[in-house]
């Protein structure tokens, strides 16, 4: 067991190396004309993507209301069904990384801070500025 968080602690050093030298940014996004604290706004995001169960936006909002509520897990699914559905999107791509990141999901989050690196190069310094911080908090625990 003990090997294994190692292998574990290695590869988030080595992940937040890469990043640091590579760069990539991530600002978590969703429609911020809809509420994600309220009681309400489960129920809301929910109805939304049965409703509209193609947009991405729908589901990445859901995420929103999930990662709120601290569900990383099923926020970290409902990214996935909005990076299915807008593969291109720049900022579904950060989101995803972001709530992956909070999931623990260090893999994915990798991945998907890489992509949306490469589908927005000039979000290096904000990387660098905000989700870089959350990484090497992370380590810490």
């Amino acid at each position: 067991m003990l090997f294994s968080v190692m292998q574990v602690t290695k590869y988030q050093l080595l992940f937040v190396l890469f990043l640091w030298i590579g760069g990539c940014a991530t600002t978590a996004s969703h429609d911020q004309s809809k509420p994600v604290f309220d009681t309400g706004a489960l129920a809301e995001a929910i109805k939304d993507v049965r409703q509209s169960p193609q947009e991405a936006e729908s589901h990445r909002h859901l995420a929103a209301v999930y990662t709120s509520r601290g569900e990383h897990s099923k926020a970290c699914q409902s990214m996935l069904a909005a990076s299915k559905l807008s593969p291109s999107n720049p900022g579904i791509a950060r989101q995803f990384g972001l709530t992956c990141l909070q999931a623990g999901k260090l893999r994915e989050a990798h991945l998907q801070f890489a992509h949306a690196l490469k589908l927005e190069p000039s979000w290096r310094a904000e990387f660098r500025s905000s989700v870089l911080s959350q990484w090497i908090d992370a380590l810490a625990v």
